[in-house]
């Protein structure tokens, strides 16, 4: 915990805060690192500010395979990056979700292991 601390002071260090009357999520309000901020709210900046956070700048998808990997038809694991390293390229994406990597088997599998562990006595409820 120490650590962090330690960061989050430099990265806060000689920056201003910010003041009431501005709205933080304003695209003309500080970025992320430039004001001195409660972890929560760097995290949550860092994420959604409407000019510099992650998923308002990349609001692109990651990446859409036309067809799921062809597992059986892979040699072994040089074999498995090779074919990964050509679909990043031909995707031009840097990398894939293992749902992405992994589709139909990812999401048959976690069906399979929420309904194994699920108690039929209780409702099953699933947040997305």
């Amino acid at each position: 915990m120490r650590v962090w601390r330690d960061v989050l002071r430099w990265r806060s260090a000689g920056s201003v805060d910010a003041l009431g009357s501005e709205d933080p999520l304003s695209s003309t309000a500080p970025g992320p690192s430039e004001r001195r901020q409660l972890l929560r709210d760097f995290i949550h900046d860092s994420l959604y500010h409407p000019s510099q956070g992650y998923f308002v700048a990349r609001s692109f998808s990651v990446g859409e395979m036309e067809k799921p990997l062809a597992f059986r038809a892979i040699a072994g694991r040089q074999h498995y990056y090779d074919g990964l390293d050509n679909l990043y390229k031909r995707l031009e994406v840097s990398w894939l979700t293992p749902v992405e990597l992994l589709q139909p088997w990812y999401a048959r599998a976690l069906g399979r292991y929420i309904l194994k562990q699920h108690n039929a006595n209780e409702p099953l409820v699933i947040y997305e």
